[in-house]
C-alpha cells in the first residue's frame, strides 16, 4: 500500500451532526463506524484497517469495497439457497450458473447502504465543516444498491412456519423471533426487553411500557405501549437462560447489543434457510397481521410507535398486495359458494 495510506493526523475523527433531533445520530453513526473499523478497505492489502487509512487518503475505491462487504450473495435455484458468502461473490457460480441453473443474488442491501449513507455523512462533513484540507467527498460517486420501494422483506407466514419448526419452543432463536413478532418493536428495544419494562393497565393485566430508543432525549421520542401477551409470555416461561431483567442474552450471559443481535439473528436465519429474512421485517409481519386482523390504525400505531402514517401506510401496502386479494377471494367463495 502507498506510503500515505499508513495512520495519520487525520484518522479516529469524531464527525459533529448538525440540525434538529439529531442527537442519537452520532451515537449510531459511531457504531457505524466502530462496528466497521477492523475492515480492510483494500484487498491487495490485507493488513491495513478501515481505522488506518486518513480521511484525506481515502478513495472512491475503498468506499465501494466497503460498501459491497456487506452484501451477502447467494446462490439459488428455483428460489432454494445452495451456497452463501458474504461480502463476495460465490467463486465459480458463473460457470454453474449456465449448466444448472443457478444463479446468484446480492441480499442484505439495505445494510449496504446503511454504511455508505453514514460514510457519506462523515465525508460531507470533513469537505464542509472541518479544516483537514479535504475537498472532495470520494462517496458521491457510489450508488446505493436499489432496493425494494416496500423496504425490508416482510416474513410470510410460510416462512414463519418454517421457523417455528426449525426452532421449538425454549430454545433462544424462537424467543428472539416470537419477541420481536409478538411485541413489533426495533431491534434496540427488543435487546432490552425485559421484565423491568412491565407494568399494569387499567385492568391489572400485565403490559411493557417504556420510551422507545429511536429518538430517545429529542422531542420526537415516543412512549411504547405493548400488550404482554399470554402466548409470549408462555414462551418466555419456557424458555431457560431467560435474563432477571432482561429477556434475551449472549452466550456471555450478556445484554445483546442491537448490531450483535443483528449478526447472530441473521446467522439463525440462514441456518434456517431463510436468507431474505431479517428481525425488522418479523415487525412488518406483524403489523400486516393486525392490519388483517381489521384493528384500527391508532391501535396498531400505539404499539408500533409510530407517530405519522407515512411508514405505517408502507406496510398497509404490503398487505393490500400480498394478503388483501387472497382475503378478497376467500370473501368472496365464502359469500358464492354458501
Amino acid at each position: 500500500m502507498a506510503s500515505g495510506l499508513s495512520a495519520g493526523s487525520s484518522t479516529n475523527i469524531k464527525p459533529r451532526m448538525s440540525g434538529r433531533d439529531t442527537r442519537t445520530r452520532p451515537r449510531r453513526r459511531a457504531g457505524t463506524f466502530s462496528s466497521s473499523s477492523g475492515r480492510n478497505p483494500d484487498p491487495n492489502h490485507p493488513d491495513y484497517s478501515f481505522e488506518d487509512c486518513p480521511l484525506d487518503k481515502f478513495t472512491t475505491q475503498y468506499v465501494k469495497y466497503l460498501r459491497d462487504s456487506r452484501i451477502k450473495w447467494v446462490v439459488q435455484r428455483d428460489e432454494e439457497v445452495i451456497e452463501a458468502v458474504v461480502g463476495e461473490i460465490v467463486a465459480g457460480a458463473g460457470a454453474a450458473a449456465d449448466a444448472d441453473d443457478l444463479v446468484q443474488v446480492a441480499t442484505n442491501k439495505e445494510s449496504a447502504n446503511s454504511w455508505l449513507k453514514a460514510l457519506r455523512a462523515l465525508f460531507k462533513w470533513a469537505v464542509n465543516d472541518s479544516y483537514l484540507g479535504i475537498h472532495e467527498n470520494p462517496c458521491l460517486p457510489v450508488a446505493l444498491y436499489r432496493s425494494s420501494k416496500d423496504g425490508f422483506h416482510c416474513w410470510t407466514p410460510q416462512e414463519i412456519a418454517i421457523f417455528r419448526e426449525r426452532y421449538s419452543v425454549g430454545t433462544k432463536e424462537r424467543l428472539a423471533m416470537e419477541l420481536l413478532l409478538f411485541t413489533l418493536q426495533r431491534r434496540s428495544d427488543v435487546v432490552q426487553m425485559g421484565r423491568q419494562w412491565l407494568k399494569e393497565d387499567s385492568k391489572g393485566r400485565p403490559t411493557f411500557k417504556f420510551t422507545q430508543s429511536k429518538n430517545k432525549g429529542t422531542d420526537r421520542e415516543t412512549k411504547a405501549v405493548v400488550p404482554y401477551f399470554p402466548e409470549l409470555r408462555a414462551i418466555v416461561e419456557a424458555t431457560p437462560g431467560v435474563g432477571d431483567m432482561v429477556f434475551l442474552l449472549s452466550e456471555h450471559r450478556k445484554p445483546f447489543k442491537p448490531e450483535s443481535f443483528t449478526n447472530w439473528f441473521r446467522d439463525v436465519c440462514d441456518k434456517a434457510g431463510l436468507p431474505d429474512c431479517s428481525a425488522h421485517g418479523l415487525r412488518k409481519a406483524g403489523v400486516v397481521e393486525l392490519i388483517r386482523l381489521e384493528y384500527r390504525r391508532e391501535q396498531i400505531m400505539a404499539i408500533t410507535g409510530h407517530t405519522t402514517a407515512k411508514e405505517f401506510d408502507r406496510y398497509a401496502r404490503t398487505y393490500a398486495r400480498d394478503h388483501g386479494v387472497e382475503q378478497l377471494v376467500d370473501d368472496w367463495l365464502e359469500k358464492n359458494t354458501a
